[in-house]
């Protein structure tokens, strides 16, 4: 898209300024002098014609007429103006029909000789008119006859654009054409296309329509003063429907031709109702040669009612040559509505190269008959080679007629120099009649999700190494396997045998479906290995609870024959997020008396999985945060000094943020930081001798849970709460907290899975009740208090069921807590504040709890006690702002329990009033 920005923002500027019109007469083979344009002169009648009234934003109308080459230019380097040519044809007046000799805006052509034709500006557009009619129709041709040898080289500072609508041209409609002749100059017959920007289309063509075309011998170079253009663009549309051609093509060099391509960022695109190729090199020694960084080549062959039609993005025929290096990107899109899809195709002989840091191939088709869509395609001892991250792509991967490779006796090579580049591949890679395919997936980003089917004496080489993934989907050959420190998962699609000729490698993993059943085993076959080497066999998650119900009583499961005896295998571990438990696969070969033959002779539990650990956090944490362990709070700490204040009423706010763990010394630990904001109103209530201060809160506290290190989740927590506090004419006090409860949590972990990080999430609501009394007495001393204390903690827990995403349903039981704590605080009062120090004793009782875990393979029970007694210590103060306003804070700490409160810290503001 950027491409068309700057190409088309360039072109609106210029056709915006009012252009002056001027008509030429045809100007041939020597009327205007070399460097010269100041003069035209008529050949037959010998008159002149003044041009010096050509200026710069002139619109130059040749109607009926074009420029023919003898040695001369328009322009020069020195003096560069924005010109736009645009040339017309009408009718033929005399018989009143399309005239047959084709249109030519700039002719080159000649007989002999070695002639040229320069023209140098600004801003250039060569163009046809709307409403031009003819049979053919070329914006720039250079056919050299005989032993000519003509250039033509069209100069634009900035952008230069060719173009023309051919809706009323019947047959061929070109942009450039160049057609030369067998004579050795390296130069010959050349067209030099140079600009910044340029853009070449070709739009609504009858039949066949072309951008760039260099027939047998021709040559067409693109560049920017000899450095790389800015943006290409190259765009072809066709209605062709009724003949056998190729109907829209972007580029073609045929026998003996060449293109030579220099830009940064090239777009070409095809669209034709029969046949649209994006890149076509035909006939021996054709050569294509595209170098800058970024490339998209889009093709669609749209709706055709034809019996035979294409999208190619790259075809290579006939002994051709294409090359395209790219710095950055190379991206192919290729869609037929009706008919075949390629990416790429080489046939007879030809070759095909491509080289960027990524390249990018996408077929795509709704023809439901044979060879549909093919990403690479390769026949008759021709040769396609890929160098950089490559991915290959298809709208129906694992469907008949659709594949990502066809190789019928020619040579495919993707990351044959082993880069640890991505090599990602979905889909059927078929290698057949001696055809030769070597792909190398190297690294954790490299995966290929397919089918692999070698016949016919075809060779397929694949590599898996340090982390590379194979998905195989269904019966699959391969004549060498590199398996090394990868994996080869066969548990996509029901029962697969995989046959290798020859395996090398070590440290590789197996994922294999496994069960008591014959025609549900995967099996693999190995001919042949290079060396000794071992191997690791994994089961799939469907096959653990087959596994775990077997008798293996009733035999051991063949799963693999070594005819080589080289190769051993040793059971895995499998970790799941759809199970409750790790296992581990034992196997074994033998048991039939044939080493040659391997067994899963049993399976075994390990451990609770990562999941399951996570549930049990995740319930640990949800006791902690209902449960007295965060909500054992007292009147002092919600309102500091409430019991000294003497205004009747007050509203307060208060913050508070803390950080708690659980089991810190253990794997199991986890860690939670939250933070609370509580706002709140009470009344005071003078009796006599006594006073009551009755109120509510309400109060929300998000919390950031860490999970082992492996593991993270959020929770918040909505409540509201009632209090009252009594204060009798000794300082004795009562204080009464009732708080209901609304607690949201969800949570995620990660386990490690056929070379894949799973993510299982788990999102679960609850209420829970809280009930609270303290009792206490301030004693004075001068200017320094003591408050005793004692408090009991009554929270109720509502139970609750959710099921994570991997499967896995969770039943966790109602809890009920109770918590005593007793305590002093000791301090000292100021003028206008006061502070303390405090410590107390915590114990639970009754606070037991229970979680279940259903997966797959089983169910796992996890009883919790709930008895437990820690300590907590702390400080605080309270400051009087003025009569009316007070600041209070608290800090503390809790030890000596496997819940940890690290710190905690509350500060508050209240007005009273």
């Amino acid at each position: 898209m950027k491409i068309k920005k700057y190409l088309y923002l360039s072109l609106i500027v210029f056709l915006l300024i009012e252009q002056p019109s001027y008509s030429l007469t045809e100007i041939e083979t020597g009327v205007i002098s070399k460097n010269n344009y100041t003069q035209v002169q008529d050949r037959n009648t010998g008159s002149n014609y003044d041009l010096s009234n050509i200026t710069d934003n002139m619109k130059i109308e040749m109607s009926n007429f074009q420029i023919r080459s003898g040695s001369f230019s328009i322009g020069n380097q020195n003096k560069k103006y924005d010109l736009e040519f645009i040339g017309t044809k009408g009718l033929d007046n005399s018989e009143n029909q399309i005239v047959t000799d084709p249109i030519v805006l700039v002719d080159a052509s000649a007989r002999q000789g070695k002639e040229s034709f320069e023209l140098y500006g600004n801003n250039l557009k060569l163009a046809f008119a709307e409403n031009s009619f003819a049979k053919r129709a070329y914006l720039i041709w250079n056919e050299g006859k005989g032993t000519a040898n003509n250039k033509v080289h069209i100069n634009a500072d900035n952008t230069l654009v060719l173009t023309f609508n051919a809706a009323n041209i019947k047959e061929k409609a070109f942009a450039v054409y160049s057609l030369g002749n067998n004579y050795n100059d390296a130069d010959k017959n050349l067209i030099n296309l140079n600009g910044k920007d340029i853009e070449i289309q070709v739009l609504n063509t009858q039949t066949e329509g072309k951008g760039l075309y260099a027939g047998e011998y021709g040559q067409i170079r693109i560049n920017n003063d000899n450095n790389l253009a800015e943006n290409l663009l190259v765009n072809i549309t066709s209605k062709n429907n009724t003949q056998q051609l190729n109907g829209a093509v972007g580029i073609q060099a045929d026998a003996g031709a060449k293109i030579d391509i220099r830009s940064k960022n090239n777009i070409i695109k095809a669209e034709s109702e029969l046949n649209a190729v994006g890149i076509l090199g035909s006939g021996i020694n054709s050569n294509i040669i595209l170098k800058g960084e970024n490339t998209v080549i889009d093709i669609l062959d749209k709706n055709s009612t034809a019996s035979i039609s294409k999208a190619v993005g790259i075809e290579a025929i006939e002994k051709a040559n294409i090359s395209i290096e790219n710095t950055k990107n190379i991206n192919i899109i290729s869609k037929a509505d009706q008919h075949s899809a390629y990416g790429i195709k080489a046939d007879k002989e030809s070759t095909v190269d491509l080289k960027a840091q990524t390249i990018y191939i996408e077929t795509s088709s709704n023809n439901p008959h044979y060879r549909a869509s093919t990403g690479i395609y390769a026949d008759n001892n021709s040769s396609v080679n890929l160098k950089g991250g490559v991915v290959i792509k298809d709208n129906k991967p694992h469907t008949d007629y659709h594949f990502a490779i066809y190789n019928k006796k020619g040579i495919i090579q993707i990351n044959n120099e082993l880069e640890n580049v991505p090599v990602d591949i979905t889909g059927h890679i078929v290698t057949s009649a001696k055809g030769k395919t070597t792909i190398n997936f190297k690294g954790n980003n490299s995966i290929f999700i397919g089918q692999k089917t070698t016949s016919a004496k075809g060779e397929s080489n694949l590599s898996f190494l340090d982390g590379a993934l194979w998905k195989n989907k269904y019966d699959s050959q391969v004549t060498n396997l590199t398996l090394k420190n990868s994996i080869v998962d066969m548990s996509q699609e029901g029962k697969q045998i995989l046959t290798i000729e020859n395996i090398s490698g070590n440290n590789g993993r197996i994922i294999m479906d496994i069960s008591g059943n014959d025609l549900e085993t995967d099996f693999l076959q190995l001919n042949s290995a290079d060396k000794k080497q071992n191997h690791i066999l994994d089961v799939s998650d469907n096959s653990i609870p087959l596994l775990t119900s077997y008798d293996f009583n009733n035999g051991a499961i063949h799963f693999a024959n070594d005819k080589s005896g080289e190769v051993t295998f040793e059971g895995g571990n499998v970790s799941n997020i759809s199970n409750v438990f790790n296992y581990n696969v034992k196997v074994e070969n033998g048991t039939n008396g044939n080493k040659e033959d391997w067994f899963v002779t049993g399976i075994e539990k390990t451990e609770i999985g990562e999941t399951t650990k996570t549930i049990i956090d995740s319930a640990t944490f949800l006791y902690n945060s209902a449960v007295a362990r965060m909500e054992v709070d007292s009147i002092h700490k919600r309102l500091g000094e409430i019991r000294n204040y003497e205004k009747n009423n007050g509203v307060w706010v208060r913050l508070l943020s803390g950080e708690m763990e659980y089991d810190k010394s253990s794997i199991n630990r986890f860690k939670n930081d939250y933070n609370m904001l509580q706002v709140g109103y009470d009344r005071k209530h003078n009796l006599e001798g006594s006073k009551i201060f009755t109120g509510f809160a309400v109060s929300k506290r998000n919390s950031n849970i860490d999970f082992r290190d492996n593991g993270k989740g959020d929770s918040e927590n909505i409540g509201f709460s009632l209090y009252a506090s009594y204060v009798g004419d000794t300082d004795t006090y009562i204080d009464l907290i009732g708080k209901f409860s609304h607690i949201d949590t969800s949570y995620k972990t990660y386990n490690f899975f056929n070379n894949e990080i799973q993510e299982s999430k788990g999102d679960y609501k609850t209420w829970a009740k809280t009930l609270s009394i303290e009792v206490g007495k301030k004693i004075d001393y001068n200017s320094y208090f003591l408050i005793p204390k004692i408090q009991l903690n009554y929270t109720y827990v509502s139970n609750l069921d959710y099921t994570t995403n991997g499967g896995i349903k969770v039943e966790q039981n109602s809890i009920h807590s109770l918590i005593g704590k007793t305590g002093i605080n000791i301090g000292k009062t100021f003028e206008k504040n006061s502070h303390f120090m405090k410590f107390d004793i915590l114990g639970e009782v009754n606070g037991d709890y229970r979680v279940n875990a259903k997966g797959k393979d089983t169910t796992y029970t996890k009883k919790v006690n709930g008895n437990d007694s820690w300590i907590e210590v702390g400080l605080g103060g309270d400051f009087n702002i003025s009569e009316t306003t007070n600041i209070y804070y608290e800090i503390t700490k809790s030890l000596g329990s496997d819940y940890e409160t690290n710190w905690e810290g509350t500060i508050g503001f209240r007005i009273n009033f």
